[in-house]
């Protein structure tokens, strides 16, 4: 949801002509959002497109049960296709799009302003392509992450994605379930059982890694 009383700003990173650059200076708002806030729900009929210029989003839809199941997420420097789609073909938001970073500084551009630059600069096309093809291969891989490997698998692979050089990862049981399409006590569960191997170590709102090189052992071979 829009707040009107944002700044407006430019929209960074394309190549676009003077025209389009000055005509979005205008129409372009920056927004910013804290971790956990729903920016748009499910069926919501949205006003313009997303575009991540700090922090991530993370599309999801909900099963049976209430779980977050993950699309997609949207990083620094990236496009929402989603709510590009919806605003091109008049569609409702199909999933859920949230904060998933502790802040986000998100630039919107009004549904109207985008079709017409989209149409006059390929620079923007060219851009959307790009990202369309990003997206697919990065979708895929999700899906048959999801599909393929059991719960614990897909935990110990996110916890070796998100393993920085300091072997400290500051995410919290509920977080992991999130990203991972499980519940928060399986979460819980699963990395007790790391701890007791001896390959992690736990502690409020952080898990630190004592080795990738162990942890990465226990994963299936397919994994990558």
């Amino acid at each position: 949801m829009v707040n009107p009383g944002v700044k407006q700003d430019s929209l960074p990173n394309l190549d676009l002509s003077k025209n389009a650059q000055e005509y979005l200076k205008k129409k372009v708002k920056s927004l910013t959002f804290h971790k956990g806030e729903v920016i748009v729900q499910k069926g919501q009929e949205i006003g313009g497109v997303y575009i991540v210029q700090t922090g991530a989003l993370r599309v999801y839809t909900l099963d049976s049960k209430g779980i977050e199941k993950p699309i997609d997420n949207v990083y620094a420097g990236e496009i929402c296709l989603f709510s590009v789609d919806c605003i091109m073909k008049r569609f409702t938001y199909p999933a859920w799009l949230k904060i998933d970073s502790a802040e986000a500084n998100v630039k919107y551009i009004p549904a109207q302003a985008f079709r017409q630059v989209y149409v006059q600069e390929p620079s923007l096309r060219d851009f959307i392509f790009e990202a369309m093809s990003r997206r697919i291969y990065s979708m895929m891989s999700v899906i048959e992450e999801t599909l393929t490997y059991d719960v614990g698998s897909r935990i110990n692979h996110l916890l070796l994605r998100k393993c920085p050089v300091t072997r400290e990862i500051e995410l919290s049981h509920q977080d992991i379930a999130d990203r991972v399409g499980t519940s928060r006590e399986v979460v819980s569960k699963h990395l007790k059982s790391l701890e007791n191997l001896g390959h992690i170590k736990l502690s409020r709102l952080k898990i630190v890694v004592n080795s990738s090189e162990e942890l990465a052992k226990l994963l299936p071979k397919y994994v990558v």
